[in-house]
């Protein structure tokens, strides 16, 4: 287990580890992803994502069980948040944030300067833990999402401390 303060304060204490996505935590991977999405990745997007070069995937295991992932891409010096979910009844619990910064510390390792995501408008709780992890509006996407159609808010963060 390991200690670590939160945005807030806060201590928290992790009782699972994050770790790389192997082709082995796929199933699992998409089973969560259909619980979590009206319109989620297929099984084969994720070995798409898997095996593209400038992919980024981690999991937050506890055991052997997949409580959340997250996946990622970078270009040059940008990267983009592509999915994100964590397993319901897990959530709330601070693994979504923990992913989140661990990926945003693998971009900065990789020398990228800004991150960008998509997320749902009416997503608030997504909206809530980017903006708590310092990331801002800066477009919108009409009609982004389908079933049901809805715009999405995009966001960006600067790793370097400049906006």
């Amino acid at each position: 287990m390991s200690k670590w303060v939160d945005g807030d304060g806060l201590q928290k204490i992790m009782d699972y580890i994050i770790r790389g996505v192997t082709f082995s935590d796929l199933h699992e991977i998409s089973e969560i992803e259909q619980l979590s999405f009206t319109t989620a990745w297929s099984l084969n997007a994720f070995i798409e994502e898997l095996k593209n070069p400038l992919s980024l995937g981690y999991v937050a295991v506890k055991g052997d069980r997949i409580l959340g992932y997250v996946f990622g891409q970078i270009v040059t010096d940008e990267a983009h948040i592509l999915d994100l979910a964590v397993r319901p009844g897990y959530r709330r619990r601070g693994i979504g944030t923990a992913l989140v910064r661990h990926i945003l510390n693998m971009f900065l390792s990789y020398g990228c300067s800004d991150v960008f995501l998509e997320v749902r408008a009416s997503n608030t709780a997504a909206l809530n833990l980017y903006r708590r992890l310092g990331f801002c509006q800066v477009g919108l996407r009409r009609d982004y999402y389908q079933f049901p159609r809805e715009d999405a808010i995009v966001m960006k963060k600067n790793l370097m401390g400049v906006s």
